[in-house]
């Protein structure tokens, strides 16, 4: 597959608008209001985002390994006839506890693989699973999985899909909804909930091949992506649509600034508001250190940790100004710094693509076939047209069955 070639410039006007705005409340940007270090609220800003050294990400690389993301206490919730696309599958929501909390998730099969339409797979039955990490900070509604599968009509209904809620979120399926326990941890023990599900449906179905799995995210659920694909070497490919990468980069500097002098807006990014609350602020009061402080910010940063990324495809827009496109750039250039390049490391920018993936005209397409390709699936299909182009023309939308793609149902959009 080819790489697109245009390169976007960097949100540079995003991000010097940011920077005026908070210019004037900086108490200096040195010992005295001239240059050297930033200090903004007493805390030095240029120490906290400086570039993590090789000791500290491997303390989190231990840190990770000391963790066991087990599930107990196996519970199937309930189960339901399901659509991927127009192929019947079978729902099942089940629940597990994982650091002393239950966690709700879906496993999604194609009937195809189950003996008597519902029953549990043979043996002998192969497929491979996709992970799917949803968007925003409010649980996820199965209908993305529907959409999903509708627009890759050639994998949607090929694979076994597994759906992590989070902790303290909720899964939700039409007028039904089951709850995940908390407290929530947004990119980081979101990756123990989704191993944890995931060693669930290999026990519970095995038609999953353990050795096709993959992992796709989108906006808070792309970084979450990521990081599960670092942290299990289960995880053969992941596609990641606009998510966060560098928590030591420009734009993060610049929440951070607007969370210490007062004027960050918690409704405005999700899983932002939590690192407020439980760090940024303890860690201006003097709470906690900046050793943890850059430890909470090293464990969300999945650039720091790019050569334990497997087969990778990335997918942003030039003008997302939820998560700007500096974020995906910064992962391209660490990658691209250890040698990664085609066939398995493919990033595709899009030039009005916006926080939404039905602008990325063409991402879902170049997404499918990059994991039919990497899980081992010959549809023998032709080249296709972006089929969410019919999403952006509803007079002829073969998809009407789903809300518009401005609808908050969608998890990117929250």
């Amino acid at each position: 597959m080819m790489l697109q070639a245009t390169r976007p410039l960097r949100a540079t006007a995003l991000l010097l608008a940011m920077a005026a705005g908070v210019a004037g409340c900086a108490d200096s940007t040195g010992p005295d209001g001239g240059g050297g270090d930033k200090i903004i609220g007493g805390i030095n800003f240029t120490s906290l985002f400086a570039l993590p050294s090789a000791a500290e990400v491997q303390g989190v690389r231990s840190e990770w390994a000391g963790r066991s993301p087990s599930a107990a206490e196996v519970r199937l919730e309930a189960t339901s006839a399901f659509l991927l696309g127009d192929t019947p599958a079978t729902l099942e929501v089940v629940s597990h506890v994982v650091d002393g909390q239950r966690h709700m998730g879906a496993i999604i099969i194609p009937n195809s693989v189950l003996g008597g339409g519902t029953a549990r797979p043979a043996q002998s039955a192969t497929i491979p699973a996709v992970v799917y990490h949803h968007g925003g900070d409010q649980g996820v509604n199965l209908i993305e999985l529907q959409l999903l599968s509708t627009a890759m009509p050639d994998l949607g209904d090929q694979v076994v899909w597994v759906v992590p809620s989070y902790r303290n979120e909720s899964l939700r399926l039409g007028p039904d909804r089951w709850d995940s326990e908390g407290p929530e941890s947004p990119w980081d023990r979101d990756v123990d909930d989704a191993m944890a599900l995931l060693s669930v449906a290999l026990e519970r179905t095995p038609a999953i091949d353990p050795e096709r799995l993959a992992a796709v995210g989108l906006s808070r659920g792309g970084g979450v992506a990521l990081l599960h694909s670092i942290r299990d070497p289960r995880i053969d490919v992941v596609v990641e649509f606009f998510g966060p990468t560098d928590f030591f980069d420009a734009w993060v500097q610049l929440i951070f600034e607007d969370i210490v002098v007062g004027r960050f807006d918690p409704n405005e990014l999700p899983g932002v508001d939590y690192l407020a609350e439980e760090f940024v602020r303890p860690f201006a009061a003097g709470q906690i250190s900046e050793t943890a402080m850059r430890r909470e910010m090293i464990r969300r940063s999945a650039v720091e940790f790019g050569v334990d990324i497997p087969a990778l495809q990335l997918h942003h827009g030039v003008l997302d100004f939820v998560v700007p496109v500096s974020q995906a750039e910064s992962l391209v250039a660490r990658l691209q710094g250890l040698g990664r390049g085609e066939p398995d490391f493919q990033f595709y920018f899009y030039t009005n693509g916006r926080h939404d993936p039905f602008t990325l005209a063409g991402s879902v397409p170049r997404a499918e076939s990059f994991l039919l390709e990497y899980l081992g699936i010959d549809t023998g299909s032709a080249d296709r047209a972006d089929p969410l182009a019919a999403l952006r023309a509803p007079s002829v939308n073969p998809f009407e069955r789903f809300p518009p793609a401005t609808d908050p149902i969608w998890s990117w959009n929250r």
